[in-house]
């Protein structure tokens, strides 16, 4: 195994344990106002980043090709690999509460290396870990 599969695993591990460790966690109590990202779109340049993070990670689960292309496709029809998605009409009003690349409903984080890790959770429990089911059923309205 070479020096960057190592890291590349041992960063998908990491990554992976806190994301199912994080939810359990006490939330805080405190009063302090949220700071919130005056941001609202991603730039080109995190969604190539977004889009090679949800590549490697769905290999680093065993997706084939055809599972990440179906991955990529789904996500890139939902969001454009953009973490700060929110789905919105045609009046630019907030329809729903998803949020990120994979527009998740009551998507707590802003960091794209989780909410790809959520996503692929997600697919993993609803679709049987198949992205090309889950982009099938999409293609219906949504997944």
């Amino acid at each position: 195994m070479s020096k960057r599969t190592r890291a590349v695993t041992i960063s998908l591990l990491v990554a992976v344990l806190v994301t199912w460790v994080y939810p359990t966690l006490p939330h805080s109590t405190s009063k302090e106002t949220p700071v919130i990202s005056a941001r609202t779109k991603a730039t080109m340049e995190e969604k190539r980043e977004n889009k090679r993070i949800a590549r490697e990670y769905s290999r680093a689960l065993g997706y084939s090709r055809k599972e990440t292309a179906c991955l990529i496709t789904l996500w890139t029809r939902e969001s454009r690999f953009d973490h700060f998605a929110k789905p919105k009409d045609s009046r630019g009003r907030k329809r729903s509460t998803a949020y990120g690349i994979a527009q998740l409903l009551g998507e707590r984080s802003g960091d794209p290396a989780i909410q790809v890790l959520h996503g692929l959770r997600y697919i993993g429990y609803r679709y049987g870990g198949s992205a090309c089911r889950a982009l099938a059923h999409h293609r219906r309205g949504w997944y």
